[in-house]
């Protein structure tokens, strides 16, 4: 009876399916030179130890873990991997994501790797070794699994990179994945709604900005805003037309640059230039001036990223004047600059 239950185990054991050999490797349809070069040395590799590669095409816009953990389901396969391009970091360096699903464990790991791009003609070896590394971690009994020795990986000249971090993503959906380009110089053309407290009528013109950017998410920032129609300001005894151009400029901080959703805050100075051309009723004479003064402040905005060099963003600020420039007509004074003035500004972002 011994003997009997022994053999039907060991029969059950040897009737049970190898582990498969099959891994996916998912190819963009954008893929540049340097990751098709590099894909193509990581299947080598992979063939070489015995393994059947299959290719699949996903596209640029799907999400990397979602893409890893599900493509080629089909094909049961041990392992899926692919290559995506990375956000670039705050110096503007390029990057790139290496992603592996091993599938008989249900885990996804992912390891960012930054380049220098003047060594562009190694960066496609260093992708692949460490693409191969991360293969080789994951699959590991079924790379030695045969008893044989994997093939050695090439000998490459050493490409300086910046050190890399490999993280377990998390089981949670993720977010869509877009990738910005905007490296803090931009453009952009908003309309904004300037409440003056205690003073003007509301106003409302377009806006103007122009930044600069200077690395680590800061950035020059010139705002003009004034070509508005300006308001009339009427009394018993005459009125004023009055027009409020101003400039300054700004530093600004922009926080999770290379994200979809972003954030920023700035501070600057500049100058307010105030026209008033008055015309008066009975014995009241219309006179005309120009007067300016130095005004400051700050604000705090954000941005959302519609592509990855257009963005729709919103800000507010609040501007304090030197002297607040004020009209009078007659013995009334209808208008006056605000304490503060407050700016809000929505509009679109166009990156350089």
């Amino acid at each position: 009876m011994a003997a009997a239950l022994i053999h039907l185990v060991t029969a059950i054991a040897a009737a049970a399916p190898p582990p498969s050999r099959v891994v996916v490797l998912a190819r963009t349809d954008e893929a540049d030179d340097v990751t098709g070069e590099a894909l193509a040395r990581v299947s080598g590799e992979l063939i070489a130890a015995g393994f059947d590669v299959r290719a699949v095409r996903v596209s640029t816009s799907a999400d990397p873990r979602i893409t890893v953990e599900t493509v080629g389901r089909e094909l049961s396969p041990a392992a899926a991997f692919a290559i995506f391009p990375g956000a670039p970091t705050p110096e503007g360096r390029p990057s790139a994501e290496i992603w592996v699903s091993d599938r008989l464990t249900g885990r996804a790991t992912v390891e960012h790797l930054t380049v220098d791009p003047r060594d562009g003609d190694r960066r496609a070896a260093v992708l692949a070794v460490r693409a191969v590394e991360l293969l080789k971690a994951s699959v590991a009994e079924l790379w030695v699994g045969d008893g044989a020795e994997p093939p050695p990986a090439p000998r490459l000249a050493k490409a300086p990179i910046v050190p890399t971090t490999t993280v377990t993503a998390p089981p949670s959906a993720a977010a869509p994945h877009l990738k910005t380009r905007d490296s803090g110089t931009a453009l952009e053309a908003a309309t904004a709604i300037v409440g003056h407290v205690g003073g003007f009528p509301v106003d409302v013109g377009p806006l103007l900005r122009l930044s600069v950017g200077v690395g680590r998410g800061l950035a020059v920032r010139l705002d003009a805003f004034g070509l508005d129609r300006g308001w009339t300001l009427s009394t018993a005894d005459g009125s004023a037309r009055v027009r409020m151009q101003l400039g300054t400029a700004n530093v600004v901080m922009a926080f999770r640059q290379g994200h979809r959703l972003q954030g920023r805050v700035s501070a600057g100075l500049g100058a307010a230039r105030l026209d008033a051309s008055g015309t008066g009723n009975g014995s009241w004479i219309g006179q005309s001036a120009v007067t300016w003064t130095a005004m400051g402040g700050a604000g705090a905005g954000g941005a959302v990223y519609i592509t990855g060099a257009l963005a729709v963003v919103a800000e507010l600020d609040a501007q304090l004047f030197w002297h607040r420039p004020a009209v009078r007509v007659g013995n009334t004074i209808p208008g006056q600059a605000g304490a503060p003035a407050l700016f809000g500004t929505l509009g679109l972002r166009f990156a350089l």
